[in-house]
């Protein structure tokens, strides 16, 4: 499977050879590891290895969290300017003051000289596009191509007990996870439940769906739940709000889009339906955190499945590259559903010739037992101690490594684009800069960017189910008893707002809505009260220079008599989807009792400013070494790189001031030098006069002994002119001897400049590593209602 060049290319060694580094499919599967902070260039690498495999023609399945992945599908063979041109981003042009067109033909040009200086061409490039099959696939959106992943409710195929309870409690974990339930396997009822209702319809052959597992959530197929029975293990009531949960999401009209598309086949997804081998990018940068979740779990488990059923081989048969894994496979204690599917992978998927390639820019974020599963690991720059001793402690572990401490000292000053290359079979690392990619590295790709990139996999001619719910709902041509013609007033100082049939509001609240009720078009309209408060919310944390107002409407839906039950989440209606009178024909159900007195309702807003008082908190992350605070809309990781910034900013401010302290002290030894080099000058010079006169005298000596004229005053005046030019010859070799000193001097101040400026570097980064989570409460004062009464909510309509 190796390609050309004898194997995977993905750089050339920073020594004096400037050999090839090339990496054996086959090592692979043992796994990879690639780790490398921001600015490192780990991203560039891993796509390097991405065009290398599909260069060998080896399948892969890519899991995208940021969207940066995207990039592998820029690759132009004939590298033209009208290539790069559709993709190229129209600030880089405007920063660098040129217009689009020429933006590109200037990519295009480095390009081309990239790849021309690593030894690749054109044909290169083409080579890589032809060899593979390439797919986007956009799990719960149409942007390119949709995921079927309720399918995979289907039974798996195949006899393997220990397959079958592995996707069991992998499907069961992410079908909680999306509807925010973190559900312990052994201890919770939600899984237990779920878990034996899948098992119980699997192990029959029978495929599931999302409505019938709903309906065996309310009316179990079994009696009994270990030695208890069903209803003492887990009460109706409460099976009945976990179903209304799942039927929540199930009747979003979002999640339309996770029902149809492709079937989530791993087979399908590494072999095109040309019989080519195919690389399947899974974009899921668009999704929520609890989706994510949900689609990777069930992706991976159904990945472990089909590799249960593959026969054994020692050579690279597919790979599944999960780039950005913070999350997804944290340490212990710490158990998503994800990370029971990845460390089988890691443990087992090497017998039947898969291979995992992981990237995260931090590895104390990954679990301890995945580092010492992988065999070969690609080292970027890392940012602290931690993640420096986590790879050398895995390091350790997973295979014997010459000078670990003299590996450190790399790590920590390798330039962009040059990494530590460690494999199993071999005590020694080696040091490498990555190779220019065929790919153009655009950035992370929005959903309308992925689309274009659609792959090979084509849509299956179906027609999208519709949402299904549980809950009974009214008859569309039955008006219901009690509902009134007339608009049922609310107290006086409090509103009475419609909702608008075609309104758009937060996810926490459509799901809730949309469990029980579903608007319909006609022009006869049946309306439900719900309570609804507004608020703006003043978060003021003086200690942090910190302030900030939000507003915040809440719902309680429908409007019972055993009102409030606040809802957690924000209901995101928007001010023009509030209307003052109902669109069309209106019938009103009647409003419950504690709604219909001042009192009660005024008690009512009370409970909600002490709703907002209790549950509202504005999460943030603070370094307090570097006095730096979040942004509102800053991620954890956005923010951890800003700190890293203001430390080097900081580092270069102390090390400016540092140097010019240093250039002071070395001024100074360098005047000296000059001085001793005057006085050596001086000295040499009057050691040659002295030798001069030396020999001379001692010539006059001589001559006149030769004559016969004996003198003592002769032979004095020669031996002081003797200690004359010694002396001159000792002067010499002392301003020798002192500009040398000097110089070393000189030598030991620049060393030592480099030791502290290393040691200010290291400070401020381990200062900006120091990042902490941190919430600002609200004071009952900092909230003030701006609105608050009945909201009437269309939930049908009839003919």
């Amino acid at each position: 499977m190796a390609n050309a060049t004898g194997g995977l290319y993905v750089g050339t060694l920073t020594d004096a050879t400037r050999a090839r580094v090339l990496i054996e499919p086959r090592d692979l599967t043992s796994h990879a590891v690639c780790f490398g902070m921001t600015g490192s260039g780990k991203t560039g690498l891993c796509l390097v290895l991405l065009e290398e495999i599909a260069r060998a023609g080896v399948p892969a399945i890519l899991i995208d969290p940021k969207g940066d992945i995207g990039n592998l599908f820029l690759a132009f063979p004939e590298l033209r300017p009208q290539d790069f041109e559709p993709w190229v981003n129209p600030d880089d042009a405007r920063r660098e003051g040129l217009e689009v067109g020429a933006f590109a033909a200037k990519k295009a040009s480095e390009w081309q000289a990239g790849l021309r200086e690593c030894g690749l061409g054109p044909g290169d490039v083409r080579a890589m596009r032809d060899a593979v099959d390439f797919a986007v696939f956009t799990p719960g959106s149409e942007s390119a191509t949709p995921v079927d992943v309720i399918g995979a409710l289907r039974a798996p195929a195949g006899g393997d007990i220990e397959a079958r309870r592995d996707l069991v409690s992998g499907t069961a974990s992410g079908l909680l996870a999306l509807v925010g339930i973190d559900a312990d396997p052994i201890r919770s009822r939600e899984h237990i439940l779920l878990a034996n209702l899948l098992d119980h319809a699997w192990s029959a052959g029978r495929d599931l769906d999302l409505p019938s597992l709903i309906n065996g959530v309310i009316r179990p197929p079994m009696d009994r739940l270990g030695v208890f029975p069903v209803d003492t293990f887990f009460p109706e009531k409460d099976r009945m709000s976990l179903a209304m949960a799942l039927n929540g999401v199930l009747a979003a009209p979002g999640f339309a889009a996770w029902l149809r598309g492709v079937p989530l086949d791993p087979a399908a997804f590494l072999k095109s339906a040309r019989g080519k081998p195919q690389v399947s990018l899974f974009s899921i940068a668009h999704l929520s955190d609890a989706e994510r979740m949900f689609f990777v779990t069930i992706l991976l488990q159904r990945v472990v499945a089909w590799m249960r059923r593959q026969p054994g081989t020692t050579e690279l048969r597919a790979l599944v590259y999960f780039d950005e894994t913070f999350g997804y496979l944290p340490p212990h204690p710490a158990d998503p559903p994800s990370k029971a599917p990845i460390l089988t992978l890691l443990k087992q998927a090497r017998a039947f010739g898969v291979g995992a390639l992981l990237a995260t820019q931090n590895p104390v974020d990954l679990d301890y037992k995945a580092l010492t599963n992988a065999g070969t690991w690609f080292l970027g720059r890392l940012q602290t101690e931690r993640d420096k001793d986590r790879v050398l402690e895995g390091l350790r572990t997973a295979s014997a490594i010459a000078d670990p401490a003299n590996l450190s000292g790399t790590i920590s000053s390798l330039p962009p684009r040059t990494f530590v290359l460690h494999r199993a079979k071999s005590d020694r690392p080696v040091v490498f800069k990555s190779r220019f990619a065929m790919s153009y590295l655009r950035g992370p790709l929005t959903q309308a960017e992925l689309g274009k990139l659609q792959g090979s996999v084509a849509m299956p001619a179906t027609s999208p189910p519709s949402p299904t719910t549980v809950a009974p709902t009214t008859p569309a041509d039955v008006e219901p008893a009690g509902f009134s013609a007339v608009v049922p007033p609310v107290p006086a100082g409090f509103v009475s707002r419609h909702l608008s049939r075609r309104a758009t509001f937060g996810p926490e609240l459509r799901r809730r809505f949309e469990t029980a009720f579903r608007p319909r078009s006609g022009d006869r309209v049946l309306y439900v009260p719900a309570l609804y408060g507004v608020a703006r919310v003043l978060y003021d944390e003086e200690s942090m220079d910190l302030v900030f107002e939000e507003t915040v409407d809440k719902l309680v839906f429908p409007a019972t008599e055993d009102l409030p039950k606040w809802d957690a989440g924000t209901a995101g209606i928007q001010d023009g989807d509030l209307l003052s009178s109902a669109e069309g024909e209106a019938r009103y159900a009647p409003l419950p009792r504690r709604l219909q007195t001042v009192k009660a309702v005024t008690e009512l807003q009370r409970d909600f400013v002490d709703f907002l008082f209790r549950t509202r908190t504005l999460k943030t992350w603070v370094n307090r070494g570097l006095k730096l605070t979040s942004r509102l809309d800053e991620t954890e990781e956005t923010f951890r790189t800003r700190c890293q910034e203001a430390a080097h900013a900081k580092t270069a401010d102390e090390a400016a001031a540092l140097r010019d302290r240093y250039e002071r002290d070395a001024d100074r030894l360098k005047r000296k030098i000059e001085k001793e080099a005057a006085d050596l000058d001086r000295a040499e010079a009057d050691r040659s006069a002295r030798k001069r006169e030396e020999l001379l005298s001692a010539g006059e000596t001589i001559f006149g002994f030769l004559l016969g004229r004996r003198s003592s005053r002769a032979l004095s005046q020669a031996a002081t002119k003797r200690r004359m030019t010694e002396r001159a010859g000792d002067k010499a070799v002392e301003a020798k001897s002192e500009i040398e000193a000097l110089k070393a001097g000189l030598t030991n101040l620049s060393e030592k400049l480099e030791d502290e400026v290393h040691a200010i570097e290291s400070r401020w980064l381990a200062e900006a590593a120091k990042v902490q989570p941190f919430e600002v409460r609200l004071e009952k004062n900092d909230i003030r209602v701006t609105s608050f009464g009945v909201l009437w909510i269309p939930v049908t309509a009839w003919a």
